[in-house]
């Protein structure tokens, strides 16, 4: 009876053993699997700011040009030639040498406001479309009475991420808080004196929460914007 209780117990032992065993492989399994997950989830964020960076590249040779006239049987070139012959007060053999490539695009925009189709423009540097863009914004272009809107080329994957910060980026432009777009995602804002890298959406909501309370008062909300004002005054004047 003894040797039958012991054999028993035996068996019991090892299966108890056993399935300990099968318990420590599959919580190795399972920490494997994570690890894997991880380095998968981190190899796709690389792989997407890379895309990104590739695109914002790509984009930073383009310029869009927006409420151009267009006619039948327009000659696009020479009309973009003229255009930025004036703006850059450089001569027309010069400009077709800056340009790359020159089209126009129907946008849902366009159609929605029955605008005439978006010309884009590629040039053959960034130094170039850069310049057109900071004289555009000094001194507005014109064309047959039409004043022009000249925008950069912003990858659409880059639109909808920043979409998701425009409950910050709406408050900070409301108090004209500086603050500049950061690649592949974010933004740095200047507040106070201080510098503020905002790269990632709870950094977001966390500084929306404390400088942009939807439980404050008006008085503190002008505060805030003549406290940006202030903030803007001084550096123009350095």
């Amino acid at each position: 009876m003894n040797d039958k209780i012991e054999n028993i117990q035996q068996t019991m032992t090892k299966k108890e053993q056993r399935i300990q065993n099968v318990e420590i492989r599959a919580e190795q399994t399972e920490k494997k699997m994570e690890a894997m997950e991880q380095k998968l989830t981190l190899a796709n964020r690389n792989l997407e700011e890379t895309i990104v960076f590739l695109e914002m590249e790509k984009a930073a040779f383009f310029l869009r040009f927006r409420n151009i006239v267009e006619d039948k049987e327009e000659d696009l070139v020479k009309v973009m030639t003229d255009l930025l012959a004036t703006i850059l007060q450089k001569n027309k053999h010069d400009i077709q040498g800056d340009i790359d490539e020159v089209f126009r695009i129907q946008t849902n925009y366009t159609r929605r406001h029955k605008l005439p189709r978006e010309v884009y423009m590629r040039f053959t540097k960034k130094t170039i479309r850069d310049e057109v863009y900071k004289r555009t914004r000094d001194e507005a272009m014109m064309y047959k009475g039409r004043e022009i809107q000249i925008l950069k080329q912003i990858p659409r994957r880059v639109r909808e991420q920043r979409r998701q910060y425009q409950f910050l980026s709406t408050q900070l432009i409301k108090y004209n808080v500086t603050f500049r777009w950061l690649i592949p995602e974010g933004m740095l804002i200047s507040w106070q004196e201080k510098k503020f890298r905002i790269n990632t959406l709870d950094k977001g909501h966390e500084f929306f929460e404390h400088y942009f309370t939807t439980d404050e008062d008006p008085e503190s909300r002008e505060e805030v914007g003549r406290s940006a004002k202030k903030n803007i005054t001084q550096k123009k004047k350095m």
